[in-house]
């Protein structure tokens, strides 16, 4: 691989394995986790409520290492740099998911059923590694390297042989973590619509056509100052993607 512009060979050692030892490495120990949840259900005609709230305590985590360049200790062994799994992360997960839904049919417009669903979740880590073994960019990619808030509402349509399905989706803000704070740089917060429509022409055979991101969104592009080779404009930890909108037919057949 090319590290800071020069080509080195490398490789991903087994923890016991000489390379591993030589630079610190130790037999893995079991992951350990506590798990705490409580939960509510409300159901009040065509209308359901479920509210889950949960904490996960993760300990002795097993992570991937930096990748490590120690031409004393790993030149007589004939690699020129090396990573290898260890424990010695903690996490702790907090959160709470809420889905309310609610049916209403009707004889002449067809069955509407509406769904709102919201994740808001919280992860801290805790480390007695080096940053030489576990730097900033892998702690920061665990802690805010997905959506603290995330939240989905859809409506979905049903008549005779026809059907229809629209959807939105908020996604909070993702950061992508550099090396330095000088080098972070963000998703944004976005919000992607989704629109399909369907007709099933017998028991068996159904069509479907639909746009993926409707109104074609894309996460914040990537700062120029942080481009240097141009190739990707915007930052691959988006959690929808950056590939815009997409459209599609598709063709079901059920025996």
């Amino acid at each position: 691989m090319i590290q800071d512009g020069a080509v080195v060979e490398t490789g991903t050692f087994p923890a016991t394995s000489v390379v591993a030892t030589a630079l610190g490495g130790r037999p893995l120990e079991p992951e350990t986790s506590t798990n705490y949840s409580l939960g509510a259900v409300v159901r009040l005609g065509r209308f359901d409520l479920t509210v889950d709230a949960y904490k996960i305590d993760i300990d002795d985590q097993i992570v991937l290492s930096e990748l490590i360049r120690n031409p004393a200790v790993l030149g007589p062994l004939g690699v020129q740099a090396a990573r290898f799994f260890l424990n010695g992360v903690s996490t702790e997960t907090e959160g709470v998911d809420v889905v309310g839904r609610y049916r209403l049919p009707t004889e002449a417009a067809g069955d509407f059923d509406f769904t709102v669903a919201a994740n808001f979740n919280d992860v801290s880590l805790s480390t007695d590694l080096s940053p030489t073994l576990f730097a900033r960019q892998r702690i920061l990619t665990i802690e805010e390297g997905t959506p603290a808030t995330k939240v989905s509402a859809s409506a979905d349509w049903r008549l005779d042989q026809w059907g229809a399905t629209l959807k939105a989706t908020y996604y909070g803000d993702v950061l992508q973590p550099g090396s330095t704070a000088a080098s972070d740089y963000s998703t944004g917060a976005k919000t992607v619509v989704d629109l399909e429509g369907r007709y099933r022409l017998t028991d068996r055979v159904g069509l479907a056509v639909g746009v993926d991101n409707v109104f074609d969104e894309y996460p914040d592009y990537v700062p120029a100052s942080l481009n240097s080779n141009g190739v990707l404009g915007f930052p691959y930890y988006s959690p929808f993607g950056f590939n815009g909108r997409y459209a599609y037919a598709r063709v079901s057949l059920n025996w």
